[in-house]
């Protein structure tokens, strides 16, 4: 018997050293920025109503976005998932592949009503690799603790669209739901703009730019015609610099009055050129208003 119990103890040792080695050098199943869930039980009903769901086979053109600077009062569309196709086992929903030769600023909003959904930039045509997405499980779970007096700080993920820099690159849009009952229209907004970091005035033309950060700032080129000009923005939190054909600061940053849009006079050479320096002290970024484009000009006043 103590011979048994002696075996015993050696083949169980045996099976928890094999078991530890397994854990220590097995690599995880998923890639890194990989979000797949595991595939989701569905009753026979369920079953049954994704068997009718039409397989993927083009893109949505609805997803595209527009252009922010040429369509600033462009309308939210309507997107339903009654037309909703099949791009995976447990996602259903709408694709639209989109190449970036330049960098841009990238904005996308829905209207969340309740319903479970996602929708966001993927690196991949399956949906699994975001760039960002936004998970309305999880803002609906996370808006009611808040109501309950919760702080924003405790959701990392909670966010209500999102603009952000793209880098050039081939990405999908994406919106999609787990749930095959879904068949509601949900109102859609997506717009992009190129992100610039210099911009080249015309005297008299109104310019646009947009900011991410405070911690952001775009350079306008210009070259005056006169010894004086006057500087003009739509930013009431922005702050005006100008510099020399170096990049060299020639004026001290000026503040706009409280409540005012910033402006500014500034002594020049005729023919030089010079660089405007613009940044915002604060920024409202919301995505359910789409991209901001501020507007900015000069004229030449002696």
């Amino acid at each position: 018997m103590n011979k048994n119990l002696h075996k015993s103890s050696w083949i169980i040792l045996c099976i928890m050293l094999l078991s530890l080695l397994v854990s220590c050098f097995s690599e995880p199943s998923s890639q890194e920025g990989d979000i797949s869930e595991e595939t989701r039980e569905y009753t026979l009903e369920e079953k049954e109503k994704i068997s009718r769901i039409p397989p993927f086979s083009e893109d949505c053109s609805i997803l595209s976005p527009v252009d922010a600077g040429k369509s600033p009062a462009e309308e939210n569309v309507m997107l339903a998932f009654h037309d909703k196709t099949k791009i995976s086992d447990d996602k259903f929903g709408f694709r639209k592949k989109i190449v970036f030769d330049k960098p841009v600023i990238l904005s996308q909003y829905m209207e969340e009503n309740l319903f479970f959904f996602y929708y966001g930039l993927y690196r991949d045509k399956q949906l699994t690799k975001p760039v960002i997405e936004v998970n309305t499980k999880y803002n609906i779970k996370a808006f009611a603790q808040m109501e309950e007096g919760a702080s924003e700080s405790e959701f990392p993920e909670y966010k209500e669209g999102y603009t952000i820099k793209v880098d050039p690159g081939t990405y999908y849009l994406g919106v999609y739901t787990k749930e095959p009952d879904l068949t509601e229209g949900i109102s859609y907004k997506c717009e992009s703009a190129p992100y610039q970091e210099e911009i080249f005035l015309h005297p008299g033309e109104t310019g646009r730019y947009t900011l991410l950060n405070t911690s952001d700032s775009v350079l306008c080129r210009i070259v005056p015609a006169s010894g004086k000009i006057k500087v003009t923005t739509g930013a009431y939190a922005g702050t005006l610099q100008l510099l020399d054909k170096a990049k060299n600061r020639i004026s001290d940053v000026i503040i706009p009055a409280k409540n005012s849009p910033v402006s500014a006079e500034f002594s020049t050479k005729p023919g030089e050129t010079y660089y405007i320096k613009v940044r915002h002290s604060v920024l409202h970024i919301n995505s359910y208003t789409g991209i901001a484009m501020w507007p900015i000009c000069y004229r030449n006043i002696q």
